[in-house]
């Protein structure tokens, strides 16, 4: 129930594709439709998890986020075994994986809109076809 209500409210803060689907359904959708998934782990008192939601939330990250990625977000208690290997208690973090499953990306931390959206740009550039 808790993670039903961490989508719903990150999907109305975000105004993202976000859809209650386990990973594995996520990677499903990456591979059909040629996207990268991004994991975002998150903590609800984490000021720089809130300030990535306003940077997530900009029209043009936005709309780029929702053509070219997968959305998928978790509380680290709830994270799944396959990503817990890359996350060190740090938030707010961003796995990128190719829609084969290979870790791609790894960004910790906030970022500028600018340097978001840059990096989003070179990850989505370098994982085409």
């Amino acid at each position: 129930m808790k993670k039903i209500i961490l989508i719903l409210v990150v999907s109305f803060i975000f105004g993202l594709n976000i859809n209650n689907y386990d990973y594995k359904k996520a990677f499903d959708i990456a591979k059909k439709e040629n996207k990268i998934v991004l994991v975002n782990i998150i903590k609800k008192d984490c000021r720089y998890c809130n300030y990535m939601k306003i940077v997530m939330n900009k029209t043009e990250i936005k709309n780029f986020l929702n053509n070219y990625f997968v959305l998928l977000i978790y509380y680290p208690y709830e994270l799944p075994e396959i990503f817990k290997k890359e996350y060190f208690n740090f938030v707010s973090t961003f796995l990128f994986y190719n829609k084969n499953g290979k870790l791609i990306k790894t960004i910790y931390g906030a970022r500028s809109y600018e340097k978001f959206f840059k990096e989003l740009k070179k990850i989505k550039k370098e994982n085409d076809g």
